[in-house]
């Protein structure tokens, strides 16, 4: 699987991921866990993601504490964006979403996606505390900019369910392929921990 992108760096040209897992959304597939608490202001979640429909919102990694005022999405949205947020105590906080719309469901694409609220006013923009790349390429452009306070205890890996393929509380499942799955409890990771530019300038695992 092979994604694209701009820049020339070394990559391994051979290595390619061998199996991936098939979400079809009319089976309502999900993986859940319920999580112990770990860090909840720095972590990272990556993998290859291809989608098989368009118009339609597929839910990549959710996070669920029992009623929608504890809750916590990363989703391509049916406009085909992709949108992160995080309700605490009732309140959305984290409100991000890309001008981008991904369409492609002939390719693979990689997403990093980096939530490190502990990056100090005083070094970095409110911005810098939410970070995605896509095919190892930094995303800059949003409809809703990155937002989020210092050191805000978010509900991602805190002791509630988490779903991979499916919304909160039981909707929008996924349709399509996802593979090398990674979610990083308390490090902040560039795309590079997960792949690499090859000799064309195409990201690969």
């Amino acid at each position: 699987m092979q994604g694209t992108a701009a820049d020339t760096g070394s990559g391994d040209d051979a290595y390619q991921i061998e199996k991936s897992l098939r979400f079809n959304d009319t089976d309502e597939p999900v993986l859940k866990r319920e999580f112990l608490a770990g860090n909840t202001r720095t972590w990272t979640w990556a993998a290859w993601v291809k989608r098989s429909k368009t118009g339609v919102q597929h839910n990549l990694f959710s996070a669920f504490g029992g009623d929608s005022n504890n809750q916590g999405y990363l989703v391509l949205e049916s406009d085909d964006a992709i949108a992160f947020d995080q309700r605490i105590g009732g309140t959305w906080s984290n409100s991000t979403k890309t001008n981008k719309l991904f369409r492609d469901t002939s390719a693979w694409f990689h997403i990093t996606f980096v939530f490190d609220s502990t990056n100090a006013p005083d070094q970095y923009t409110e911005v810098e505390r939410i970070r995605l790349f896509i095919n190892g390429e930094r995303v800059t452009s949003f409809s809703d900019a990155p937002n989020c306070t210092e050191n805000l205890e978010g509900k991602y890996n805190s002791a509630m369910w988490h779903e991979i393929g499916k919304g909160q509380g039981g909707s929008n499942h996924m349709d399509g392929y996802l593979a090398d799955v990674h979610f990083i409890d308390g490090l902040a990771l560039s795309p590079f921990a997960f792949g690499s530019f090859d000799s064309t300038g195409v990201f690969n695992p």
